[in-house]
């Protein structure tokens, strides 16, 4: 089914310039028809406008231009200065329009890369401490661990060495390093080995096995 003809709103363009009137009205879809008269008001004023309301969209819009106090007759030489210089103001129109449509699109872009940007430097965190503890090693209250598992799954790290002078060393269920929570799985071989100093050793529930001589000539 039809919807009909579209209409459009008529702008009023009365008191602006010719140049100024037509990109107006031809951005609202509208063609026009030019009288131009004398009078006191500025050369290419628009004084009046006959359509106002809505009409039919690609409708003529009829405009009475001033062309300026009369004047005895131009030589033919001022003529092509005036049209020049019309000319001149047409150019400077659409080039500021240019402009400011260009202004519009690089703004839009610096916005998207900076949203961009951000997505990014919120995700490098993780990222990091991936690449930073990935099979390595790491030192927590005395005790240095080594990364046994790292992936979705898994997490898991074994204690290799103490180096506390402490009498009682605790061995945690989870340890956390560069953001990444970890499991304390292992007790790696002779981890305090021949710790003369260490009488007492609190292992988490989570340490599955204990390496050979881990505690070897302790007093734990």
């Amino acid at each position: 089914m039809s919807k009909g003809i579209e209409k459009v709103k008529v702008p009023n363009v009365v008191g602006k310039s010719l140049s100024e009137a037509k990109a107006v009205l031809k951005a609202s879809g509208l063609k026009i028809s030019l009288k131009k008269v004398f009078s006191n008001d500025e050369k290419n004023s628009i004084l009046k406008q006959k359509e106002n309301g809505k009409v039919k969209k690609g409708s003529v819009i009829h405009l009475t231009v001033s062309k300026g106090t009369k004047t005895p007759a131009k030589t033919g030489n001022s003529t092509s200065q005036s049209r020049a210089a019309e000319k001149q103001v047409e150019s400077d129109h659409y080039r500021l329009t240019k402009e400011i449509r260009m202004a519009r699109k690089k703004k839009y872009f610096i916005l998207v890369m900076a949203f961009l940007l951000g997505q990014i430097v919120s995700m490098f965190p993780v990222y990091a401490a991936q690449t930073a503890i990935f099979d390595s090693e790491f030192q927590k209250a005395g005790i240095v661990y080594e990364v046994k598992a790292f992936n979705d799954k898994q997490k898991e790290v074994q204690v290799v060495r103490g180096t506390t002078a402490k009498k009682v060393v605790r061995i945690p269920q989870k340890i956390r390093y560069q953001g990444v929570n970890f499991s304390v799985t292992a007790i790696a071989d002779k981890a305090f080995y021949k710790n003369k100093k260490l009488e007492k050793v609190e292992i988490g529930s989570s340490v599955r096995t204990i390496g050979s001589r881990a505690f070897y000539q302790t007093k734990s």
